[in-house]
């Protein structure tokens, strides 16, 4: 009878591992979806980020020192032209405020196309340091799965031994006679 207690409740146990087994199993699932989902997503982001600094190069490199370029060579035109008095004072003020204007929107290019750069650094670095992320927590749901499957498969072996003990024991009783 003891033995029939003990069988019942190891057959709990294993119960109790199989379940365990089955969550884990749809943790690592879970996880590896979520992995999938945020590489994609991580992925559309250096995508953009990419396109981004190339919008912002171009801004950048051909507009803003293209506009600049314009800018200041009509000013040391003007400034030329007003020293020789062809041009008045308040001409060559406005040419010099619009290369002032220009170098303003160069550095303003030029600062948004290094954050912007620098932005995309970091989507890739985000970028690997999830799947790194990701890649850990799988592998220590897959050791505490292949740990629970020890136990489970340990626990099947004792009930059967203890099966097989029991059936010994009740073969043996009968053999017993009262005289």
């Amino acid at each position: 009878l003891r033995i029939d207690e003990q069988i019942q409740a190891k057959e709990g146990v294993m119960s109790s591992y199989r379940q365990k087994v089955e969550a884990l199993t749809k943790q690592i699932g879970a996880l590896q979806n979520g992995l999938k989902y945020s590489l994609e997503k991580a992925r559309n982001k250096v995508t953009q980020m990419e396109l981004k600094v190339q919008s912002d190069s171009v801004d950048f490199y051909a507009s803003a020192k293209t506009d600049n370029q314009i800018a200041e060579r009509q000013m040391h035109g003007i400034e030329e032209l007003y020293k020789k008095g062809l041009k008045s004072l308040t001409e060559f003020e406005n040419a010099r405020a619009k290369y002032q204007q220009s170098l303003s929107k160069l550095q303003t290019a030029e600062n948004k196309f290094f954050t912007s750069r620098n932005e995309l650094f970091n989507a890739k670095i985000e970028l690997n340091s999830i799947e790194s992320d990701y890649l850990d927590k799988i592998s220590k749901a897959e050791s505490e799965l292949s740990s629970t499957l020890s136990y489970l498969y340990e626990t099947e072996g004792a009930i059967s031994k203890m099966n097989n003990e029991y059936a010994n024991m009740q073969i043996r009783s009968s053999f017993y006679y009262i005289t």
